[in-house]
């Protein structure tokens, strides 16, 4: 079996060619389909877009690997590729860690891992290379450190919201969205924000996040009143669509005095484009929060160095034992012969 993983991240792609790629994420797994690739995985995050998969025949896997990214030239043509087993076990180990996203050691990284490998449509050829990577990153994680005081986009929000709007007694903040971002911000709430979610379709999810956070559960048509009051706005939806556009601002104009901050930290971006051209609008996305965010984890750069030796440990280790392995087979087939003879 010839494996192959060709990707995109936020170190090779600026963040709006991210996008174009996660949503054609259906048209990228029916080109593969229509190659004959039927047992393909693609994994998606808010800084990358994976592709993996195998074939019985080398040549066929890079060629059709060239094919694809020809076909999506736009999107792909400067992506990462990697043939061996080897170096897709290092890629998917650092991948777990957290030392290829944004912000280095975050554990969401690891749950979504878990989560995509999880599901019954995930291809069986890659099910055991993906337990002993998640298996060893769990280790690694562990004894690094990277699990102690861990970093979570929900506690870097709530910090950088602190230093952009000043200590108030009661912040309003809107949160768009009810998935694992929302979750977090729910759970690490500090005392002097209050949370009004606003969800399209999933109300019941609102409303169980309002439980644990208290706040409120918003209608989408209820945006428009409350953005002329509110704080701050994180929005973190997985829809293709603009969840907050100009329009909404209509109220807004009228009744703010003070700048209003948003976070879009959604991929696709939930935020359009004119909004940034609001003019009390102070708008921020998660490549533009980069650099914040780096500042604010410098704290854990002796972990993320012990991480990275841990791993190089790991694949030492493996590499022994996969050599050990061919050197068994091989002395077998030599006895085999010898008695044969």
């Amino acid at each position: 079996m010839n494996l192959f993983l060709i990707g995109i991240d936020h170190k090779t792609l600026p963040r709006d060619m991210r996008e174009e790629a996660n949503r054609l994420r259906e048209k990228i797994t029916g080109y593969w389909k229509s190659a004959g690739f039927n047992n393909t995985a693609v994994l998606s995050t808010c800084n990358r877009v994976e592709i993996y998969g195998a074939a019985g025949d080398h040549k066929e896997v890079a060629t059709q690997v060239e094919s694809f990214r020809r076909s999506f030239r736009r999107q792909f043509a400067s992506a990462y590729i990697y043939y061996r087993e080897d170096e897709i076990f290092e890629h998917g180990l650092r991948l777990a860690c957290g030392l290829e996203s944004q912000f280095r050691g975050e554990y969401q990284i690891l749950d979504q891992i878990e989560a995509w490998t999880a599901s019954e449509v995930f291809p069986a050829f890659l099910k055991g290379i993906w337990e002993n990577i998640i298996i060893a990153a769990k280790e690694i994680r562990a004894e690094a450190g990277l699990n102690r005081d861990a970093v979570d986009i929900a506690s870097l929000l709530f910090n950088k919201l602190k230093g952009d709007i000043g200590f108030k007694r009661q912040a309003k903040i809107i949160v768009i969205g009810t998935g694992k971002i929302a979750a977090l911000l729910a759970e690490k709430r500090p005392p002097w924000v209050s949370l009004f979610f606003v969800a399209r379709k999933k109300r019941s999810k609102a409303q169980r996040l309002v439980s644990l956070a208290g706040g409120k559960a918003l209608l989408p048509e209820e945006l428009p009143e409350h953005l002329a009051s509110a704080d701050a706005v994180i929005s973190a939806t997985s829809s293709p669509h603009y969840a907050v556009t100009p329009r909404h601002f209509n109220k807004a104009f009228f009744n703010r005095k003070d700048d209003l901050y948003i976070y879009d930290v959604a991929t696709p971006r939930d935020v359009a484009p004119g909004v940034s051209e609001i003019p009390f609008v102070k708008l921020k996305d998660l490549d533009s929060m980069a650099l914040y965010f780096s500042k604010e984890n410098h704290y854990i750069d002796a972990r993320i160095k012990l991480a990275g030796e841990l791993i190089e440990e790991v694949l030492f280790k493996r590499r022994e034992s996969m050599h050990g392995e061919t050197d068994k087979a091989w002395n077998k087939a030599q006895f085999a012969r010898a008695q044969a003879s």
